[in-house]
């Protein structure tokens, strides 16, 4: 296995790891989000710098994609909003 190789076999594997991990943290965060803002949010990137002064690291969060959304009545606070756009409308074709 080349060298490049390896590295892309590393950076995928912690990606994994860090996808399952985060989830359980982002998706509660987003979600109340969405709620107080009126969206539906599509996309996010957090983008961490090493801190070399402040004495610790610094992220910061982009959102990348999102539309707008209305309330609606459900008993699942989870699901508070409710997409204004077709299913599919806008979306990449990397989400397809």
């Amino acid at each position: 296995m080349s060298e490049r190789a390896k590295q892309f076999s590393l950076i995928a594997t912690a990606e994994r790891h860090l996808c399952d991990a985060a989830e359980s943290v982002f998706i509660p965060i987003i979600r109340a989000m969405e709620a107080e803002a009126g969206l539906c949010i599509t996309e996010v990137r957090v983008t961490f710098n090493p801190a070399l002064d402040s004495g610790g690291p610094i992220a910061n969060c982009t959102i990348v994609g999102a539309y707008a959304a209305t309330p609606v009545a459900h008993h699942d606070s989870q699901h508070a909003v409710e997409s204004t756009r077709a299913p599919g409308a806008g979306s990449s074709a990397s989400q397809e």
